[in-house]
This record gives structure tokens, C-alpha cells and sequence, in this order.
């Protein structure tokens, strides 16, 4: 089963990227959970997510769009892991799958925060909802740009350092 079929209002994001983004490289901004409400224990998170172009700017970073702040709410939650989470919370993907294990009192939806760096989870629920879609512009680009040229060129820190020094003079 398809992620927008597990997730209540998937076309709200859908409509935005054409399609289930992956989440890859999206920054985890808050995760508030709660221990009581009308359907248990729940997450709430908002994720900034965007798509990577092939395109590459005048400095030699891919070109960013589509920059969207999602909610999302995992009720009913059954929390497994948790870990890591700091200032930057970069997702190698979002997991959204259907459960498969027995005792696991009805949870029939597994949700895995991968991460590139910072925060990781794994948790069941019941269910998974988008709650709010909003045009998102990010506060500073340098972490996420910085990120791309580390990929690009692991082998030479200098130009990284380079890169921050000439962003800083700007």
C-alpha cells in the first residue's frame, strides 16, 4: 500500500510536488508528543520539505523548490525510538508503510524517520494524517546548500570551509 493511501489528506501535499515526496534531505522542525487526547498518545511534527532540481545556481548548488512546512499527526502512537534529535534534523526519507507484526494492539501503521544527521524514530499508529501544508521559507539556506557541496566534494573539506567563509562575507 502506498503512503497516500496510509495518510489522511496525502493530496494536500500531493497536489504541491505531483507526487509523495521522499523526504530526502527535509529538516524535522519540531516533534511534539502527547500522552493523552481522544485518540491516545500522538507525534505531531512539521517537516520542511522541497525538491533538488538537477539544476545547479551561479555558486554551484542544486536549485531548491517547492519549499513546504507539512504537519503531520501520528495517532494512537506506540513510540520505539526516538533518538538525536538537535538544532538540524535532516531525514535520509520518511518511512510511512503498513505494519505487518503481530501485538501490536491494532497499530497497523509503521512511520521511520531515517536520518542523515540528527533525528531518528520508529514508531506504529493507528493513524497518520497531514494536518496543515504551508509555503515554507527557510530562515538560512547555508546548512542545507553547505550539506549538498560537503556530498559533492567529501574529499576536500577546504572548499566547504571556503564556501562558509564567502557566504558569511555576503
Amino acid at each position: 500500500m502506498a503512503e497516500t493511501d496510509l495518510v489522511a489528506n496525502a493530496d494536500a501535499l500531493t497536489e504541491i510536488f505531483g507526487y509523495w515526496p521522499s523526504f530526502h534531505d527535509a529538516e524535522v522542525l519540531t516533534m511534539c508528543l502527547d500522552r493523552a487526547g481522544e485518540d491516545g498518545p500522538s507525534l505531531e511534527t512539521q517537516i520542511h520539505v522541497f525538491e533538488m532540481t538537477d539544476q545547479v545556481d551561479e555558486r554551484g548548488f542544486y536549485v531548491l523548490r517547492k519549499h513546504t512546512l507539512v504537519t503531520l499527526r501520528f495517532a494512537n502512537i506506540l513510540l520505539r525510538n526516538l533518538g538525536w534529535f538537535n538544532n538540524q534534523n535532516s531525514l535520509s526519507g520518511l518511512g510511512i508503510y503498513e505494519a505487518r507484526e503481530e501485538g501490536v494492539d491494532g497499530r497497523a501503521i509503521g512511520v521511520s524517520f531515517g536520518s542523515n544527521y540528527g533525528v531518528e524514530a520508529e514508531l506504529l499508529c493507528r493513524g497518520a494524517a497531514i494536518v496543515k501544508v504551508e509555503p515554507y521559507e527557510p530562515a538560512g539556506k547555508l546548512p542545507l546548500q553547505l550539506t549538498i557541496a560537503f556530498r559533492m566534494a567529501p574529499a576536500a573539506p577546504a572548499l566547504l570551509f571556503d564556501a562558509l567563509a564567502a557566504e558569511l562575507r555576503r
